[in-house]
């Protein structure tokens, strides 16, 4: 599901941007997964995420509420606006994973031409 997707790439963007400190990690997943309303969804990702538009973002991106997640679209349109990616980049994202759905069908495939 996008909302999903969208959770999903918040927790990477998260995680790149914090030198790699976990985001979620299993236990916490299996809180959640056992109690949707515990408050262990509240993912507190805000230290390490500069510029204040990333950490906007990010935190629309990590909502607990999948209809209040945005969509990635949106996100990046926020992100080219506010200089934190550049503006080729949604052209060139976009182009590329287009190539790579297209050209390769499979999970491997799609690994080695990113290679």
């Amino acid at each position: 599901a996008p909302a999903m997707d969208v959770f999903s790439l918040g927790c990477v963007i998260a995680e790149v941007m914090r030198g790699g400190a976990t985001t979620l990690d299993l236990a916490t997943l299996m809180r959640i997964l056992r109690d949707p309303d515990s408050d262990a969804f509240d993912l507190d990702v805000k230290d390490g995420l500069d510029p204040p538009e990333l950490r906007d973002v990010v935190t629309a991106m990590l909502a607990r509420e999948p209809s209040r997640r945005g969509d990635a679209a949106t996100h990046l349109r926020t992100l080219e606006a506010a200089g934190v990616l550049p503006p080729e980049f949604s052209a060139f994202a976009y182009d590329f994973f287009t190539k790579v759905l297209l050209e390769a069908p499979r999970p491997d495939d799609r690994i080695a031409l990113v290679c």
